[in-house]
């Protein structure tokens, strides 16, 4: 017999908002590095205005040796600082995948009751993750003041 939402006790309902919560707010968390690290981002339309403003100063920026990828935190964080950043993306990242790939999980909470027509899953939470953290490295190999952490950044890219 199949369990709907509605024949859940409190104690379930509040685990499975609390589960809920915070498979969002990881997913709040990544955005937030990838928006703290290259560029903060709010809205849409404040991201199509930030992005019409960018455009009218990249040409001063290019004047004055700047490029877009100076734009955000980047350029003011280490290596190690970007490291730990990337670990912490790949943590989500590898528990998402893994959550994903578990089928029996994810059906036994989705008969279970929690939200959804489907089988729950954490899709957005693998692929935003991962993103983040290719954007991360490709940036740290182009960039040649962090020559010296290459061979790291190498071997993450190849992870």
């Amino acid at each position: 017999m199949l369990l709907s939402y509605s024949d859940l006790g409190v104690s379930d309902h509040r685990l499975f908002a609390g589960l809920l919560i915070k498979c969002v707010v990881q997913l709040e968390l990544i955005q937030t590095i990838d928006n703290i690290v290259f560029y903060p981002a709010t809205s849409k339309r404040e991201d199509a205005e930030n992005m019409a403003a960018a455009q009218r100063d990249a040409l001063e920026q290019a004047e004055e040796g700047e490029t877009e990828a100076d734009q955000g935190m980047y350029r003011h964080l280490s290596s190690q600082h970007l490291f730990k950043l990337l670990d912490c993306l790949l943590e989500s990242h590898r528990f998402a995948k893994d959550f994903n790939s578990n089928n029996e999980q994810r059906t036994a909470l989705w008969r279970a009751g929690f939200k959804g027509k489907s089988k729950p899953n954490l899709l957005k939470q693998e692929t935003s993750s991962l993103a983040c953290s290719l954007r991360i490295l490709f940036r740290m190999y182009s960039d040649t003041q962090l020559r010296d952490s290459w061979p790291d950044i190498q071997t993450r890219l190849l992870q």
